[in-house]
Parts: structure tokens; C-alpha cells; sequence
């Protein structure tokens, strides 16, 4: 169960910096909102609170299928930490990078 203070609704600003980058086409702004809108702000609080603590790093080694990891130049919520543990984790990993934010 989340904490209260994360049971607010999203601020528009935090999904547009965080998610989307000041690039994202009016459309794809748009649909984001909608859909964050749509959502129970306790859902969308649980959910991150669980995406936060999930750790899936097992699983991810024991993979069998080749893996495509891909980064937008724009990302702001996978860091460098995280890009890292990817290839850390699995030496044949493939990490591109493309002109985009995380959405």
C-alpha cells in the first residue's frame, strides 16, 4: 500500500519532465494525460511504489532469448545505474540508444 502523499494525483509537470520530454508531440502529451486521468491516483500510486521496489535481476540472467534494451537519449527514469546493470548483469545484452524520451 503506498503512502498517503503519493496517493495525489500526478502533477502534469512531474509525467512531462520525468516521461515525456518538453519535445513530446500535443497528441502524445495528450494521450499520456488522459490515461494518467483514467487511473485511480491509489492505483497509480501502488504501481510505482511496486515498479520502485521490484528487483527482477534473477530472472533477467536466466533469460534464454537475445535481449534489446532500448534507451531514449531523453530518458529520465532509467539512469546510467541502471543502463549499466543491464550489461553488467547479461554480457550479451544490446543497449541502443534512440532519439527519444522514456514514452
Amino acid at each position: 500500500m503506498a503512502k498517503p502523499l503519493l496517493r495525489c494525483p500526478v502533477p502534469r509537470f512531474v509525467l512531462r519532465h520525468y516521461v515525456l520530454s518538453p519535445e513530446s508531440p500535443v497528441e502524445l502529451t495528450q494521450a499520456l494525460y488522459r490515461a494518467v486521468d483514467a487511473l485511480p491516483a491509489a492505483t497509480a500510486a501502488d504501481r510505482i511504489v511496486t515498479a520502485c521496489r521490484a528487483d527482477v535481476r534473477d530472472e533477467y540472467r536466466r533469460l534464454t532469448v537475445p535481449i534489446l534494451v532500448l534507451m531514449g537519449r531523453q530518458e529520465r527514469l532509467i539512469g546510467p545505474r541502471a543502463r549499466a546493470e543491464f550489461t553488467r548483469l547479461r554480457r550479451d545484452v544490446s543497449v541502443v540508444e534512440i532519439e527519444a524520451p522514456h514514452l
